[in-house]
């Protein structure tokens, strides 16, 4: 049998704005407190912690849906598209599980809490949102500000590490291989993928693929 079966029903009072002084979970905490709370977790991929704090809300009366699907959004966002349909499919189900003075549907709620603690995290999308907030005044150049950007040719600061093997500049300075390998080739926003395995030494060819007598 479920544990969830047991827990106490949610408080009987109309759950209260997270900015009224009365608004409490069940263990005392300010609303408010408990959803902030509930977001760092999430962000803290610290599912532990998340779960207490979604419970605390869920039993409080606090309608949780909506704020997980703006943490999916404002958190996961284009790190892992498929959550947001996950999060939508579990607020349909746990739609069809409610009543009886259960609380069935916190699995649901659970069950996503857990879902956006493990899931890989990007606030691309919120910082986007809040960069415009902070900057109103900014607006796309028109065409003629381009041309004529285009047309003053300034020149971009040439990074040091330009300056390698593939370089007469960089030649001059001694800079040869390791140089390379260690600046020139260093990659931004590297994928996953596995690299170049080398095949080990052989003690016949030292490496050079060349069989010597």
């Amino acid at each position: 049998m479920s544990t969830e079966s047991n827990m106490p029903e949610k408080q009987s009072r109309k759950w209260l704005p997270p900015w009224c002084p009365d608004a409490k979970t069940p263990d005392g905490t300010q609303v408010d407190v408990a959803i902030s709370a509930l977001q760092k977790a999430v962000r803290d991929c610290d599912e532990v912690v998340a779960v207490y704090w979604v419970r605390q809300l869920y039993l409080a009366g606090a309608k949780m849906w909506k704020r997980l699907h703006v943490y999916a959004a404002e958190d996961v966002g284009l790190a892992d598209l498929s959550v947001k349909t996950h999060i939508l499919e579990l607020e349909q189900a746990a739609e069809k599980c409610k009543g009886g003075g259960k609380t069935r549907d916190l699995l649901h709620i659970v069950e996503a809490v857990m879902i956006l603690c493990r899931a890989k995290k990007s606030r691309a999308v919120d910082n986007a949102i809040v960069w415009f907030k902070t900057h109103p005044t900014w607006r796309p150049p028109t065409d003629a500000e381009v041309e004529a950007l285009a047309a003053d040719g300034t020149q971009p600061e040439i990074p040091d590490k330009a300056y390698d093997k593939h370089t007469q500049a960089g030649r001059n300075m001694g800079r040869g291989i390791k140089h390379f390998l260690k600046e020139g080739a260093v990659l931004a926003n590297e994928s996953e993928v596995a690299g170049f395995q080398p095949p080990r030494m052989c003690r016949h060819c030292w490496g050079t693929g060349m069989v010597r007598p």
